[in-house]
């Protein structure tokens, strides 16, 4: 599988997800995806504004911790619902918008 054709990727390892860097700066926000509405902290450098983190982003997957996710459709293998690490294809985010 091409790292382009991941929608969601998580690591049920604690030893894995302690390897991944993360950017300090943090925003809680809500993205929608072709199979999911996604609530979690998002991870961007110190220069993006949130309005457009995206459009900046160079990496094909996005990390978001404490990732919640509300299916739309049924996936055909389990799937948590909460994740401490979700890596989420930047090109399956269809919008996104702060958590208030």
């Amino acid at each position: 599988m091409r790292k382009g054709e991941i929608i969601f990727a998580y690591f049920p390892s604690p030893e894995v997800t302690e390897q991944i860097r993360l950017l300090s700066r943090t925003e809680q926000m809500i993205a929608y995806t072709p199979l999911a509405v996604l609530r979690g902290t998002f991870h961007f450098s110190a220069e993006a504004r949130p309005s457009d983190f995206l459009s900046t982003w160079t990496s094909i997957l996005l990390p978001v911790t404490d990732a919640e996710l509300f299916l739309s459709t049924a996936l055909p293998a389990p799937f948590p619902a909460r994740c401490d690490l979700l890596l989420v294809g930047r090109a399956y985010i269809q919008l996104y918008h702060p958590a208030r």
